[in-house]
């Protein structure tokens, strides 16, 4: 931007603004307290500090149960809901794991069924990781079917 003394630089923790629409200034802010400042040549303004620390309510999954599985089966997604204050915070990511990978894995939500047994998905907020949403997994042994048998 540019005033009647020269062209004004904004910085952000010693990172420059990563967006400017007319009198808008973007800047990348994760959950900390970030200071910005503007200059003009060697003229630095004083510091204005941001704090930017969204508070996650909860996490929860549309199911909290995947019963009967086999190995074989269609994957299953599983999606993640992530209430976060203040409502505008735009991020509320997710990671995933499982508690027993020759059972099921999870990737970005999808569950594969790979082994007999039972394990736990998780979905553990990426702001909170004391916030977390479980679902318990039972894959069960292949059923086989004969179609007919001839005893000798």
């Amino acid at each position: 931007m540019s005033s009647g003394y020269g062209s004004i630089t904004w910085k952000k923790d010693n990172n420059t603004v990563s967006g400017v629409s007319g009198n808008t200034y973007t800047f990348a802010i994760t959950n900390t307290t970030h200071t910005i400042k503007a200059s003009i040549g060697s003229v630095n303004s004083e510091a204005l500090t941001i704090s930017s620390n969204p508070t996650v309510a909860s996490v929860s999954l549309n199911t909290d149960t995947i019963d009967n599985k086999r190995v074989g089966d269609a994957d299953v997604t599983l999606t993640a809901t992530v209430n976060v204050t203040p409502d505008e915070n735009t991020y509320k990511g997710v990671t995933w794991s499982s508690s027993n990978k020759n059972v099921a894995t999870v990737n970005n939500g999808v569950v594969h069924f790979v082994g007999v047994g039972t394990c736990t998905i998780t979905a553990t907020s990426s702001i909170d990781s004391s916030k977390k949403a479980t679902c318990s997994v039972t894959v069960i042994p292949a059923q086989v079917t004969i179609q007919s048998a001839e005893i000798i």
